[in-house]
């Protein structure tokens, strides 16, 4: 047996220490060596950011910007980014089955790159061809609104190129994130042509009237800024929804296009949508009239008008064709009616029809200064057309009418209807080769003289009665305060369930105007309204002066007054106690507070809970009081509304009431006599 060597304690420690180590570090070169040769699923994986995360990181950016970058200058790259922000939050609220995750991601490196580019003040878009998306800050509620640009392949900045603004059709499916755009074919038309092609967003489906025509104008306005347009060659055309749209645009504003196409258009909202005037209250009748194509048809005197129609359209009769050309042609409007057989209403998806529609367009120029127009308004919220513009109206819920001629002698003839303010805006060329001109209004001489550069005249024809009177910027109805920046108050007086139920209808009238208009609504309580606010916004107040600060610090100012349990105005009186219903009222007024801005007063039961959401805010007079009950359009039962006259006062001649008790004769003859003129 060997018997071990004899050695010292010390050295035996230390020996198996210094092996100890070794060990520990041979195991733990061996473990680095192990990971660092794994296959790469096997190591520690770093943690992504979720697409929701970089929505958040964008928008905490977009807000930093907007703070520091909040001037006018380069605001259209400020709209842009926040476009484009809108439509990723609108595809992250839509879910996987709707838009893929690299689609949102797109739309945020998008909002990214369009950040970057407003933080540089670098025009992101110049030199651009192909389809161009832009945007712009609505001076109605602030939103970012979209509008594209096809450029085509060819375009040069010297050189004008004509325009077509194109109107889409009603889709409930469209948003700013899935809009109504053309194809590919058509933009290759475009480039045959060197066309360039305007395509509103138009606010959804809004038909192209109130917020959706104003958005049509502002688009227009932009981007005759960014390209080099031919401003006489600028053409409008319109597919369904947007052939209306291009009726009521068109004659609201005849001056600003050299010709007009409409495809499966109706020209008329009762006869498309079987609707019997003589069953709507005439106020609201009067509403739908005012925006009523064929009852402006003569203001189509100075340009040219194309309309196709589908002989089998189901959707949209073929009659809508046949009457507005009937209409325009009795006037001397120069109109052509291509009525395709065998055809539905569905033409406009058909390449073929766009290529017809644009040589159509082509040699023809607008009149700038026609030496010859008419003009028929109901409202001067639309009330100029080439050198005339309708300032003030005598009453309310007349058509108004302007007829100027120029003569190359010198005389200018101008006769009015309905007219208590006018402005002229007179030119050399009008009178060429005269030099001298005279102006004979309603049959008198009111002005002389040399016109050798252009000059502006206005005449008053009627008084004003007082301070208040509707004007171009402020003349209701009910649509018009939505069409200034505002802000919805709501109430914060009475109980709480009072309070609860005006916090609930605040957020129901702001879900409202998104969902109708893709915008934006705030919502303040009336504590929080500051003396700013006022001078700036139209109030849009929930709740009546027992509910809401500011309507009980305005309520002995406004022409009705709030009972115990109903309304008066005028001679009216409707109470709950007498009709036996809830009642429900919607007044727009100039603010007592701030009269350049408007006063709109939603009090009781909420209108509209049975229309669509499209037509919620496009039927009311300046005030109306009703009841929860439903007509068969799903409007509400009307009890009494009307209009306030050209002053904003009482006239009972323009309120309807059904009480038997308040049975009256409102002027709305001229209306109900005219609507179906020519039929």
């Amino acid at each position: 047996m060997m018997r071990a060597a004899n050695v010292p304690k010390e050295l035996a420690e230390t020996h198996h220490s210094k092996v100890s180590r070794w060990l520990l570090l041979t195991m733990l070169m061996l473990c680095i060596s192990y990971i660092l040769a794994a296959p790469p699923f096997r190591r520690p994986l770093q943690r992504q950011t979720t697409l929701h995360e970089q929505y958040e990181e964008l928008e905490v950016r977009y807000s930093r910007l907007e703070r520091s970058l909040g001037s006018e200058e380069h605001c259209e790259l400020g709209a842009l980014a926040r476009l484009k922000l809108d439509k990723a939050k609108i595809m992250l609220g839509g879910g996987s089955w709707w838009w893929s995750n690299s689609e949102i991601a797109k739309a945020l490196r998008e909002a990214e790159e369009a950040m970057n580019a407003w933080e540089r003040k670098e025009d992101m878009l110049r030199g651009a061809v192909g389809l161009v998306e832009r945007a712009y800050f609505s001076p109605a509620d602030g939103s970012a609104q979209p509008y594209w640009v096809y450029v085509p392949q060819n375009y040069k900045p010297s050189s004008k190129h004509a325009l077509i603004v194109f109107l889409h059709g009603y889709d409930p499916s469209i948003n700013k994130a899935n809009p109504w755009l053309l194809g590919d074919d058509i933009y290759r038309i475009a480039d045959k042509h060197n066309l360039i092609i305007l395509q509103p967003h138009g606010r959804k489906n809004t038909d192209f009237i109130h917020i959706g025509e104003q958005d049509v104008l502002e688009a227009l306005k932009r981007t005759i800024s960014h390209y080099s347009i031919d401003e006489d060659r600028i053409y409008l055309l319109g597919v369904s929804m947007g052939g209306y749209g291009a009726y009521i645009i068109a004659l609201h504003n005849p001056h600003l296009f050299a010709a007009v196409a409409v495809v499966a258009a109706r020209r008329y909202h009762f006869l498309w949508g079987e609707l019997d005037q003589t069953t709507l209250p005439p106020p609201r009748a009067c509403v739908l009239i005012a925006e009523n194509p064929y009852m402006l048809a003569e203001n189509a005197l100075n340009f040219p008008t194309l309309i196709i129609h589908g002989e089998k359209d189901l959707l949209v009769p073929v009659a809508n064709a046949n009457l507005m050309a009937k209409r325009l042609s009795s006037f001397g409007c120069p109109a052509t009616v291509n009525i395709l057989r065998d055809e539905s209403h569905w033409i406009y998806f058909d390449s073929s029809l766009f290529e017809k529609v644009f040589e159509w367009f082509e040699g023809k120029r607008r009149q700038a200064l026609p030496k010859r127009l008419i003009y028929h308004t109901f409202t001067t919220a639309y009330n100029r057309a080439y050198w005339a513009t309708i300032d003030e109206l005598e009453e309310w819920c007349t058509r108004s009418t302007v007829k100027a001629s120029a003569l190359p002698n010198g005389t200018i003839f101008v006769n009015t209807r309905n007219v208590a303010a006018l402005s002229l805006e007179l030119h050399p060329e009008l009178i060429k080769p005269a030099k001298k001109f005279r102006l004979i209004l309603n049959g008198s001489t009111i002005a002389q003289g040399e016109l050798v550069k252009p000059i502006k005249l206005s005449h008053r024809l009627r008084e004003r009665k007082g301070v208040l009177a509707k004007t171009h910027n402020l003349c209701g109805p009910v649509w018009h305060a939505y069409m200034h920046r505002f802000i919805i108050v709501q109430g914060t007086l009475g109980d709480e369930e009072t309070k609860a139920e005006n916090e609930a209808k605040a957020k129901q009238l702001a879900d409202e105007w998104v969902e109708f208009s893709d915008g934006v609504a705030t919502i303040l309580k009336d504590t929080e309204v500051t003396e700013e606010q006022i001078k700036q916004y139209n109030i849009i107040a929930v709740g009546g002066p027992n509910e809401n600060r500011l309507v009980k610090l305005i309520s002995g100012e406004l022409p009705v007054r709030f009972l115990e349990d109903g309304y008066r105005i005028g001679i009216h009186e409707i109470t709950t106690r007498a009709i036996k219903k809830k009642l429900g009222q919607v007044l727009v007024y100039p603010n007592p507070l701030n009269q350049s801005r408007y006063i709109l007063i939603y009090d009781g039961v909420l209108w509209g809970k049975g229309l669509p959401i499209n037509h919620k805010f496009d039927t009311l007079p300046d005030f109306t009081i009703f009841t929860e009950d439903q007509e068969t359009d799903g409007a509400n039962e009307i009890v009494c509304a009307g209009f306030f006259d050209t002053h904003w006062q009482v006239d009972g001649k323009l309120i309807w009431c059904k009480l038997s008790k308040c049975q009256s004769k409102p002027r709305y003859s001229e209306i109900s006599s005219s609507a179906h003129d020519g039929d």
